[in-house]
């Protein structure tokens, strides 16, 4: 008996197995940072993310695009650092770069791409829009978690945060939709969708 489109074999649909990978890693990440235990939380995450990607039908192009959002995000939130938007009390290896735990956050982010949030796919007026309000809803939640502070106050940086993520969401989706991988094969081995 084959899986509907869209579903795994045990009926759960892709997406949401996807979404809720993506969950795990973000929560182990921020809660890890917010009670100063980044390494573990690091660590889950890393490995989440390998299991997308060796699960997934096309592993070169979510190696890839890991690659991408993580080098991006990571020089974004340095910036953000640097310039005293954003601040991280816990992590840092390097004073003047932000902690490395925040490039496990940015893959999580990659592995939605092109299977959770991949009907937004040539939708960038809505993927901006998404990433307008996702962005600073996500690090509002990980300031009131406690892994991230506002130095510059929060209204600050919540619009410098939108900004980032309106620009940033559908740039992504643009990399994620120039891999090589038609549509049709994007999903995990052995799972439809």
């Amino acid at each position: 008996m084959s899986a509907r489109p869209g579903a795994t074999a045990s009926g759960l649909p892709t997406s949401l197995l996807n979404m809720a990978l993506y969950q795990t890693g973000w929560f182990a990440v921020v809660l890890g940072a917010a009670h100063r235990r980044p390494w573990p939380g690091l660590a889950t995450a890393l490995a989440l993310f390998a299991i997308h990607v060796l699960a997934a039908r096309a592993r070169r192009d979510e190696l890839l695009l890991g690659v991408v959002a993580g080098a991006l995000g990571y020089c974004i939130d340095t910036f953000l650092q640097g310039v005293g938007v954003l601040a991280f009390d816990t992590g840092s290896v390097v004073s003047w770069l932000a902690p490395p735990w925040l490039i496990a956050l940015w893959l999580q982010f990659a592995t939605l791409l092109r299977f959770s949030l991949r009907w937004l796919d040539r939708r960038p007026a809505l993927a901006g829009l998404l990433g307008l309000v996702g962005g600073p809803v996500a690090f509002l939640s990980g300031s009131r978690l406690g892994a991230v502070t506002f130095p510059a106050g929060a209204p600050i940086a919540l619009a410098a945060l939108g900004l980032v993520w309106a620009t940033v969401t559908p740039l992504l989706l643009a990399v994620a939709a120039r891999l090589g991988t038609p549509m049709g094969e994007r999903g995990y081995r052995g799972l439809t969708g």
